[in-house]
């Protein structure tokens, strides 16, 4: 008889864990900060300090990674192993879907979407770069979605109508779940948004929908879909209650398991305590994953109370998706001819080493050798996947920045020189400098040192240069040439291109 009860005891705890009272899963496949990127791509093998180093070194593979199509079947997998079990699978992106790829230059967005339709993605907010478009383009590319933009704090101008949902409600379960997307304050400085549009601040609508969720719309749970970055997601988790999950993107931040943010100091057994937020670096050369499993508390309210999250590797062991893959070549087809040109053959990964930035080099050389001049300046920022070694496409180059800068030249003073070079510490050619802590030390040109009274001849892209009104200069004129037409026709003429580690620019800034 007393074996009898026994069993009878676990029967009765299995029906109970299976009844409606039983612990919900759900699974979220994530990206953020595709930027176009729908093909695979790869990055230098060597450990490079470049400018995400320590995400960028931590990687598990790097050559021949990401791409949409094996994306879409890794997802798939996922999707069908654990349908299963019966754990839904979201599939989610955090913004900057496009801009900085042949595709951007060709399609504005609306390849990117076409692909993600097809790839089955469930949600998706906007990212800063979205609004690189015109503001019809960025409407045609929301319209055409077949998954969800949330973005709860972009509006129109004039109707103040928001540009896309502001949150969804899905059922899991009987589980209610709110999931909403915020932009970046910063994306109010791009085209779309002077074509009429208004980003509200994250931390005055967040609370709001946030209390719509958790009062009318009853959600148990809330899930942000955030293109703010790791410090104002951090910020919200800190002072903004009532967010269980951020999927994370706009500081291409590689978070292998996720971070917590807490809550409070109490360790409950039955909850997370705190803000889980995830994000998966860049360029989805990595599929984040992140199951959780909701619960009821001891109040006897459905809390996330476990949760697991890493990165998974998007290589070309997972093969194409036949239906993306097909809809990636009708769209490559038209521009094949001009992108899968081959400019040049780099003999070496065109990696950061110290303060050598060889791509920076690569352009700096490459527009003062064809205008002649004693000194280039390039801005750091703006490269963007490093050229690799072995053929370089014209693609390859449009990756490695798609800026549509021009030249501009002029002349300046060294005295001016010295200041521009302290106060933005550029890349330079036919310049070396040494910063120490803030200070400038020894600056040469032509291996002389630099002489304050002297003119010299000098260029940099437009960007850079709109920098330098409050700078003397004598004789500025922008060439109209675009710099990316300089990098590609200086290329195609050495036929060979070679990294140049040759500490031109040290810059240090700290004391270890």
């Amino acid at each position: 008889m007393r074996a009898k009860s026994v069993v009878l005891t676990i029967i009765l705890s299995c029906l109970t864990f299976l009844s409606s009272d039983a612990a919900q899963r759900l699974t979220i496949l994530h990206t953020n900060d595709v930027h176009g990127h729908l093909r695979p791509f790869s990055y230098p093998e060597i450990a490079s300090t470049w400018v995400r180093a320590s995400r960028m070194e931590d990687l598990p593979a790097r050559r021949d990674i990401g791409g949409i199509a094996r994306r879409a079947a890794l997802a798939a997998r996922i999707r069908a192993d654990l349908s299963k079990q019966g754990t839904p699978v979201w599939l989610v992106d955090a913004g900057d879907i496009f801009y900085y790829s042949a595709f951007s230059n060709e399609y504005h967005g609306e390849a990117d979407v076409m692909a993600m339709n097809r790839a089955g993605y469930d949600f998706a907010t906007l990212g800063n770069h979205e609004f690189n478009n015109t503001l019809p383009r960025l409407k045609k590319m929301i319209a055409a979605a077949r998954f969800d933009f949330l973005c709860a704090n972009v509006a129109d101008s004039v109707t103040r109508r928001p540009l896309t949902k502001p949150y969804a409600i899905r059922q899991v379960g009987d589980t209610r779940i709110g999931i909403f997307g915020l932009v970046t304050n910063s994306a109010a400085g791009y085209p779309a948004v002077k074509e009429g549009v208004v980003v509200e601040d994250v931390f005055s609508v967040a609370p709001d929908v946030i209390a719509k969720l958790r009062g009318p719309e009853k959600a148990d749970i809330v899930i942000l879909i955030s293109h703010c970055g790791e410090y104002v997601d951090r910020r919200l988790a800190h002072e903004v209650p009532g967010i269980d999950v951020i999927v994370g993107g706009h500081s291409h931040s590689r978070f292998p398991q996720g971070e917590m943010v807490w809550w409070s100091d109490e360790l409950k057994p039955d909850e997370v305590n705190g803000t889980i937020i995830v994000q998966a670096f860049q360029y989805a050369g990595e599929l984040g994953r992140l199951d959780l499993l909701i619960d009821k508390n001891s109040a006897g309210q459905r809390r996330v109370s476990r949760y697991q999250e890493h990165l998974i590797p998007v290589t070309s062991e997972t093969p194409d998706d036949p239906a993306v893959a097909a809809v990636l070549d009708s769209l490559w087809a038209p521009y094949a001819a001009k992108y899968d040109e081959v400019i040049a053959t780099a003999t070496a990964d065109f990696a950061v080493r110290g303060d050598d930035f060889t791509q920076n080099n690569l352009v700096a050389d490459a527009v003062r050798a064809e205008f002649g001049v004693d000194v280039a300046f390039e801005n750091l920022g703006g490269m963007h996947i490093p050229i690799v070694a072995g053929p370089v496409t014209r693609a390859m180059l449009v990756d490695l920045d798609q800026s549509a800068s021009t030249i501009v030249t002029f002349r300046m003073r060294g005295k001016e020189v010295r200041r521009f070079v302290q106060q933005f510490r550029p890349a330079v050619s036919g310049l070396s400098y040494r910063m120490f802590c803030g200070k400038l030390g020894a600056i040469t040109v032509a291996d002389a040192s630099l002489d304050d009274g002297r003119v010299y001849s000098c260029a940099a892209n437009s960007s850079l240069a709109s920098r330098l009104d409050g700078f003397e200069m004598l004789e500025k004129m922008d060439t109209k040439r675009l710099w990316s037409s300089v990098v590609i026709d200086a290329a195609r003429k050495a036929g060979t291109i070679t990294p140049a580690y040759d500490g031109r620019r040290v810059v240090i800034d700290t004391l270890r």
